[in-house]
C-alpha cells in the first residue's frame, strides 16, 4: 500500500458553527481505495485556545510587580481553579527542573500525588523518562524557547500521551493527554487495512490457478513469508493415505513432516467434531500448555514450541487444517494473525471446491 497521510480542515455546519476533523488516510493502491478515519478535533482546538489563554493569564500573574501581588494572586486563584477544572493533566516546572504546581488530572495520569512531586526534579521521581521523547522535547522547548507538541509512548505506564508543553522565564508548562485508546483505535485500524491487502493478494495468488498441488503450494508458502512462522503445513483428512501431512513450507534446519502421519489417539473424533465446527487451536508456549501427551511427543519431534491451527472447509465438510508451526521459541498469536489466517483458510477452501468442480466436469 501507499503510505499513509494525514490532514485537518474545517467545516461548516448547517446551524452555522465549525467543527474541526483531523484525517488519517490509508490508500490501497491495488484494490483503488482509501481507508480513511475522521476525528472531530473541535474540542481540542478550542481547548488549544483556552491553554493559550491560561498560559498568557500564568505568565502575566508571574510577571505582576509587588505593588499587583494582591491582584495577581487572585488571578492566580482563577487560574488555578481553571487548571483544576479542565480535562487535561497540566504541571508546571521550575529552571531547575523541579514540580511547582499540577493539577488534579495530572495526579490521576502520573500517578502520584501532589504531595509526593511537589518540590522534587521530575527526572528523579520518573527516570524512565529519561532520554525519551518526553525529555528531548522538554530540553528542546526550554533551550529554544519554544512551544513544542508531540505524542509519546510511556513505557512503565503502557500508556499513549499527547503533550504540549510551554517554556517561561520561570520554567516550563506542561498540558498533556492520555490517548491511548485513540492510538489503539488507529493501530486497529492499520492492523484491518494491512489484513485487507495481504488477503487480496494471497487471494489473487490462490486463485490464479486451479490445480489442485499449485492451490496447496502457493498456500503455505506465502503463509510461511506472512507470519514468518518456522513451519507451515496442511494436514488432510480422508480415508487411508489422505490422513496426513501433504504440504509444507518450513525453514531451513528444522524437520520436515511431509507425508507423515498424526497418530489417531493424538486426533480424536472430538477433535474432529470441534474443527467441523470451525475451532481455531492455538498453542503459544508447548512447555506450559495442557496438551495430550501423545501429540506433545509428536510436536517436540520436529521441535515446535507454538502452534495455530485453523480448519479448512469444503461445502461445510472438513476437508482438512492449515497450521503454522513456531519452532524457535515460543510465540503468542495475536487475534489479526488469527483471523488471517482463518480468511485464508476460506479462500483455499473456495479455490479447492472451484478445482474440484473443474475436474468433475472434465470427467464428464
Amino acid at each position: 500500500g501507499e503510505p499513509a497521510f494525514d490532514f485537518e480542515n474545517r467545516y461548516l455546519c448547517k446551524d452555522g458553527s465549525y467543527k474541526w476533523l483531523a484525517w488519517k488516510a490509508y490508500p490501497i493502491k491495488a484494490e483503488g481505495v482509501v481507508y480513511a478515519i475522521a476525528r472531530d478535533t473541535t474540542q481540542r482546538k478550542q481547548v488549544e485556545a483556552e491553554r493559550m489563554q491560561l498560559l498568557a493569564q500564568e505568565r502575566s500573574a508571574r510577571a505582576d510587580s509587588e505593588a499587583a501581588r494582591q491582584a495577581a494572586e487572585a488571578e492566580r486563584s482563577r487560574t488555578i481553579n481553571i487548571l483544576e477544572s479542565i480535562t487535561d493533566g497540566f504541571f508546571a516546572l521550575d529552571q531547575a527542573w523541579r514540580f511547582t504546581y499540577l493539577n488534579r488530572q495530572a495526579e490521576l495520569l502520573l500517578q502520584r500525588s501532589r504531595s509526593e512531586l511537589l518540590g522534587q526534579v521530575i527526572w528523579d521521581e520518573f527516570p524512565a523518562a529519561v532520554n525519551s521523547k518526553f525529555y528531548q522535547e522538554y530540553h528542546r522547548a526550554v533551550a529554544e524557547q519554544i512551544s513544542v507538541e508531540f505524542e509519546a509512548f510511556y513505557t512503565p505506564f503502557n500508556t499513549w500521551t499527547s503533550v504540549h508543553a510551554y517554556p517561561s522565564s520561570e520554567g516550563l508548562s506542561v498540558y498533556f493527554q492520555d490517548i491511548t485508546q485513540r492510538k489503539w483505535a488507529e493501530e486497529e485500524l492499520q492492523r484491518q487495512q494491512l489484513r485487507s491487502q495481504l488477503l487480496a493478494e494471497i487471494t489473487l495468488k490462490i486463485r490464479q490457478s486451479l490445480d489442485v498441488e499449485e492451490v496447496l503450494q502457493t498456500t503455505v508458502k506465502e503463509v510461511q513469508k506472512i507470519l514468518k512462522a518456522d513451519r507451515v503445513l496442511l494436514f488432510r483428512f480422508g480415508p487411508g493415505a489422505y490422513n496426513k501431512v501433504i504440504m509444507e513450507a518450513v525453514v531451513p534446519g528444522w524437520p520436515s513432516v511431509m507425508e507423515r502421519g498424526i497418530p489417531d489417539d493424538c486426533i480424536g473424533p472430538e477433535y474432529v467434531h470441534r474443527y467441523q465446527q470451525g475451532r481455531v487451536y492455538t498453542i503459544d508456549n508447548l512447555d506450559s500448555a495442557q496438551v495430550h501427551p501423545c501429540l506433545r511427543e509428536f510436536l517436540l519431534q520436529f521441535g515446535v514450541k507454538a502452534k495455530l491451527v485453523v480448519p479448512i472447509l469444503l461445502q461445510q465438510k472438513l476437508w482438512g487444517l492449515l497450521i503454522a508451526h513456531q519452532c524457535s521459541s515460543p510465540r503468542q498469536w495475536h487475534a489479526f494473525e488469527v483471523t488471517l489466517l482463518q480468511q485464508l483458510a476460506d479462500q483455499v477452501g473456495i479455490a479447492l471446491t472451484q478445482a474440484q468442480l473443474l475436474v468433475e466436469e472434465s470427467n464428464q
